[in-house]
């Protein structure tokens, strides 16, 4: 069986080491949190909350693990190349010629870190990057990278508690992520949160296969609010999470704006969202919705890589 052969995440790059912008979030623990999301609900009993994923629900970024553990395995199969290729021509990366699709891949990959390629498109390129894989060994590959990676470890126990709010009040959760399907419907399993609550970025299929091909537009910044009002319709959304830039169109969409261990990018920009606060970190488990007191702190004592989706 195909496991990656890796401990952990793999990050695209090292935790930044910047300043952390002073902004006007207000910090709120999870109760006070919670008190705001009850008085949305109470106005719109049948509206839903939204979560991004990586980053938000747990640390580091599950579609990075996925694409990694592929690269690692040089398992890139010969359906992406010819997709893989006319990228690297569209935007002028070089390859060496005759080239193997992980190799192709792979310099994608490091044209993005170094701004040549982008991020959308990077997303798009994890989505479909399994192409000629059948999902049954797809499905294998994600149990695995969500396993050996440690996914129940990574969970952000600041969320947990909203996410025991909504299953006690009957508040739908829906995940909004630009990560693969098949690897985020893997991890959100964690927390119970099955793949008609999830919005995640969807390759195309024919028959049992992937194909080089992915629907868009894809759940990334404006997309992730095009993806979730077409699965919710005009339903309020009561509460959005995110961490980083690519959350703001969909945190603006909430009643209420809430940033969860917030990076940098998202730090900058909370002046176009003068509503949106943030969640205190949560440093041991505690779930004060259920009276269990936890102690909390602004920020996580480690900062996480800058680019989490």
């Amino acid at each position: 069986s195909l496991v990656p052969n890796y401990v952990g995440t793999v990050r695209r790059q090292a935790p930044s080491r910047e300043k952390v912008s002073e902004t006007n979030m207000q910090p709120l623990d999870l109760a006070a949190v919670l008190t705001r999301l009850e008085a949305a609900r109470s106005q719109h009993p049948d509206g839903v909350v939204a979560f991004d994923a990586d980053g938000t629900l747990w640390s580091g970024d599950v579609g990075e693990d996925f694409f990694h553990a592929l690269i690692a395995r040089q398992a890139i199969r010969d359906q992406a190349r010819d997709e893989l290729v006319a990228n690297a021509r569209e935007f002028s990366v070089k390859i060496d010629l005759g080239a193997a699709a992980t190799d192709v891949a792979r310099a994608l990959y490091d044209a993005y870190i170094e701004g040549r390629f982008p991020e959308e498109r990077t997303c798009e390129m994890m989505t479909w990057a399994c192409a000629g894989w059948s999902k049954s060994e797809i499905a294998r590959l994600c149990k695995g990278v969500v396993d050996v990676g440690r996914l129940s470890s990574r969970i952000h126990e600041e969320v947990r508690g909203v996410l025991d709010w909504a299953r006690a009040k009957k508040v739908r959760v829906i995940v909004v992520s630009a990560s693969p399907r098949e690897i985020v419907e893997t991890a959100a399993a964690k927390l119970g949160i099955k793949g008609l609550d999830i919005v995640a970025s969807t390759a195309v299929y024919e028959g049992n296969m992937m194909i080089a091909s992915a629907e868009r537009p894809i759940p990334y910044a404006d997309g992730k609010v095009t993806a979730l009002r077409k699965l919710i319709g005009n339903k309020a959304i009561l509460g959005a999470f995110g961490d980083n830039a690519f959350d703001l169109a969909m945190l603006a969409q909430a009643m209420v704006a809430v940033a969860v261990r917030p990076k940098e990018r998202l730090r900058k920009l909370a002046t176009e969202l003068p509503a949106m606060i943030e969640l205190l970190y949560t440093e041991t488990g505690g779930n004060p919705a259920l009276g269990v007191p936890a102690r909390t702190q602004a920020r996580p004592p480690i900062a996480e890589p800058e680019t989490t989706r």
